[in-house]
């Protein structure tokens, strides 16, 4: 593995009602406090069907630590939810989770926020990076002579011979379902939700460069373990 770009990483933390000291965030000058804490670029509320806040969502922010610049793609924050997307690992995603507490602990009257734990939190992990494998090396020999062979002349055929036809491959997906059995959790109706995780090539790269988009609902160092993973799993040897 090789050449890490595009590194982001999704986190989502859930809390009990009325923990969030949400009615104090949505003030102008904590939006404002906010906002400047971050060099958020805009700012905008979510409304429901009854022009009630259920949301505040601040979007193309910094996060400054070392002398390096992480950018914040937004930040989501919502009665129940704190939810961000940063261009980082997973470790530079948790000292921003801390600035965020620090902050929305400093504007809470009621001192709740600091002394409640999240019930449970997602992580997300996207990347782009160069593997050391071809694509076609992830589908069995039956799929490959299938694609080749039976799939590629029947376009051909169709088509009456009148263009050339490459097959190129698009995406792997996996759908990753959660089935809560956790009862704290259920009880705060907390229950069953699905994630993807997906192994693409890389779009407007070709295929000989091995470029991937990757995606997992897994921190940094997991995704990254196991792209390693999967070099190992699906690269050539002389023995295949």
């Amino acid at each position: 593995m090789k050449d890490i770009t595009d590194l982001t990483v999704t986190e989502a933390r859930y809390f009990k009602i009325d923990i969030i000291p949400f009615r104090s965030l949505i003030t102008v000058s904590n939006i404002q406090f906010f906002s400047s804490s971050f060099a958020f670029n805009n700012s905008e509320p979510i409304l429901d069907d009854n022009k009630n806040y259920v949301g505040f969502r601040l979007k193309t922010g910094e996060f400054r630590y070392n002398n390096k610049i992480f950018p914040i793609n937004y930040l989501l924050i919502e009665p129940d939810a704190i939810t961000f997307e940063i261009q980082s690992d997973s470790d530079i995603a948790e000292m921003f989770y801390q600035n965020i507490f620090e902050l929305l602990s400093k504007i809470d009257p009621y001192d709740q926020f600091r002394k409640n734990e999240p019930l449970f939190k997602e992580t997300k992990t996207t990347c782009v990076a160069t593997l050391a494998f071809d694509f076609s090396n992830i589908f069995s020999k039956k799929m490959n002579d299938f694609i080749d062979n039976k799939a590629l002349t029947s376009f051909t055929t169709v088509s009456n011979n009148i263009a050339n036809i490459e097959m190129i491959p698009a995406q792997l997906s996996f759908h990753v379902k959660y089935d809560i059995k956790d009862k704290s959790l259920k009880d705060n109706n907390i229950r069953a939700f699905t994630r993807q995780f997906i192994f693409e090539p890389r779009a407007g790269v070709s295929l000989k460069e091995q470029r991937f988009f990757t995606s997992s609902p897994t921190d940094s160092n997991t995704h990254l373990k196991l792209l390693t993973q999967s070099e190992k799993t699906f690269k050539k040897t002389k023995r295949d």
